[in-house]
């Protein structure tokens, strides 16, 4: 990308922030004030750089008068500053306007980073589609498949965290590890689902001798990290009892555990396998084919086995539906037809979860994962067959023929 047309997609990039960010406030923060999730971030990061810890009781009551204009009982989410102190330093710029600002730029930054991770997966792969079918992945992403809404009504997290994955995984597949390493710090904002992910594809990448980014991240974590405790002390052991007290009134989603323990012990041990089984074929032979299907195990693994707060993290299935679509193009017709409805299925079902009787809304959590990790295996192994087919034929009737005597 030349500096021209960097500065175009920024500019492009900055409108349509600008106009989410209009909209946000006119359509929400007007309506809801301060009734977001990401008011507690808002006022714990202006603690933070007050110098001061945001992990204390006033703390917590000051959040819950703000949002709610009195104090909650101790068995409701109690809305305090439950991250890390870190993350107040690594989102300063939002943090320092008014909180109504803050509140509808954060959220109109989730919408434009869930526009992107399309655009940024059809350039890890190579997938040059049509203007109407990249119209039509981008729009049905962001307005069809239930969970960016659900996103960016909340004000949470996911699409910065689905961001700074997808442009880690750009740079590595560019060979630029050091920014990877940078941008895979964006994931960790919060750390509960995009932490454990970004440091297993460094960590594999590591260990094939790519250790650039995960020693690149490693020094921007301890840099921010360390002047966090210049700012409040060591805030370590405040934040991990934070947690705790988070997990009681609040506990986290460990999706197996919506089947019978019998059955959801088989299904991790078959999860385990199939992420050591895509692990080997990626150390046996580190091309980009390899890495993308090691990078899609790692997220489909992860949603499924790494304990969960909320089912607006399900927007990292974008990325393995758009690498599933790519490959169903090697498909013939018919097998290719049925891949794309099921993955037309999987964006549109979510909204028919909610309207279930009696339905835990936190099952789709373990249904939408597992309806999309099926449709992504079944296309491997067609594509893989596919291929293998093909070179089979090439070897039987080579098309240089040995001249005869």
């Amino acid at each position: 990308m030349n500096r021209r047309i960097f500065l175009a997609v920024l500019g492009v990039t900055i409108l349509i922030t600008a106009g989410f960010a209009t909209f946000s406030q006119s359509a929400f923060v007007s309506q809801r004030h301060l009734r977001f999730d990401f008011y507690p971030h808002w006022l714990g990061g202006r603690t933070v750089w007050a110098g001061e810890t945001p992990y204390t009781l006033e703390t917590t009551q000051q959040i819950q008068r703000d949002m709610f204009g009195e104090l909650l009982r101790a068995d409701e989410d109690q809305q305090n500053f439950a991250y890390p102190a870190y993350t107040s330093i690594l989102i300063a710029p939002v943090i320092a306007l008014p909180a109504p600002t803050a509140i509808a730029l954060w959220m109109a930054l989730q919408l434009t980073a869930i526009m992107w991770i399309p655009i940024i997966w059809l350039a890890i792969l190579g997938w040059k589609p049509s203007p109407i079918t990249l119209c039509l992945l981008v729009i049905g992403f962001l307005f069809v498949f239930h969970y960016p809404l659900d996103t960016f009504a909340l004000g949470q997290f996911s699409g910065t965290v689905l961001l700074g994955i997808s442009l880690g995984v750009w740079f590595l597949m560019q060979r630029n590890d050091i920014a990877a390493g940078a941008a895979f710090v964006i994931a960790t904002v919060p750390p509960t689902i995009g932490g454990p992910i970004v440091l297993a594809i460094m960590g594999a990448f590591a260990l094939r001798g790519r250790w650039r980014a995960l020693a690149t991240f490693i020094m921007i974590m301890a840099l921010v990290t360390g002047f966090s405790i210049l700012r409040i002390g060591w805030w370590i052991p405040q934040w991990i009892n934070i947690v705790r007290q988070y997990a009681d009134y609040a506990p986290p989603v460990w999706v197996p555990s919506f089947l019978p323990s019998p059955i959801a012990l088989i299904l991790v041990g078959v999860l385990m396998a199939y992420l050591g089984w895509s692990f080997y074929r990626f150390w046996k032979q580190f091309n980009q084919t390899e890495q993308v299907n090691f990078v899609v195990a790692v997220l489909l693994v992860g949603l499924l086995l790494l304990p969960q707060t909320g089912y607006y993290y399900l927007v990292l299935l974008i990325p393995v539906i758009v690498v599933t679509l790519a490959y169903a193009r090697e498909l013939p017709s018919p097998l290719k037809w049925r891949v794309r409805l099921s993955c037309i299925l999987a964006v549109i079902s979510p909204w028919f979860y909610f309207s279930i009787p009696g339905h835990n809304p936190d099952i789709q959590g373990l249904i939408l994962p597992l309806h999309v990790g099926l449709t992504w295996v079944i296309t491997l192994g067609l594509s893989g067959r596919l291929k293998q087919s093909a070179w089979s034929s090439t070897v039987s009737s080579p098309s240089i023929q040995q001249p005869t005597r």
